[in-house]
């Protein structure tokens, strides 16, 4: 009989049970907050990218010279640090006539009595590692910043 008391004591009694659930809860709540870091990391990364892809642009189009890009621009950017190394540049100047057809930038009237425009694009990827390793997700992804500019 004291037995059956006691267990019901037991089943009533609630103390520590905030800090059980709390236990339970505790390794999800983290792992959701540490993705929602990481969320906010890779979205910072590749507006920065996108921002900086921009700037090298501008940078030409405001007579820079592009085979300094890489010194005059994209070094003096803040958000690299060490990771210089792991960004790739494509830098290319390319021309269109009016009706968009690509045409030859040296040739003297490649456009046929239209007129040519000239353009300067640069594509800027960069690797991004996640702090964590999220089940179905890849733990590196290459991020892409590209801008294109009318240069004259």
């Amino acid at each position: 009989m004291n037995g059956k008391r006691s267990f019901k004591n037991f089943l009533r009694d609630t103390r520590g049970a905030a800090a059980a659930e709390f236990a339970l809860l505790a390794p999800v709540l983290l792992f959701l907050m540490i993705g929602v870091a990481d969320f906010g990391r890779y979205l910072h990364m590749k507006m920065q990218l996108d921002n900086l892809a921009r700037n090298a642009a501008e940078y030409v189009r405001q007579g820079g010279d592009p085979d300094y890009l890489q010194q005059d621009v994209l070094l003096q950017a803040e958000f690299l640090g060490s990771d210089t190394e792991s960004l790739q540049v494509t830098a290319e100047e390319f021309c269109e006539c009016s009706d968009g057809v690509e045409a030859i930038c040296s040739a003297t009237s490649p456009c046929g009595g239209g007129y040519m425009r000239r353009f300067f694009a640069v594509e800027l990827q960069q690797s991004f590692r996640s702090m964590l390793p999220y089940p179905g997700l890849p733990e590196e992804v290459i991020l892409t910043g590209f801008s294109r500019m009318q240069t004259e």
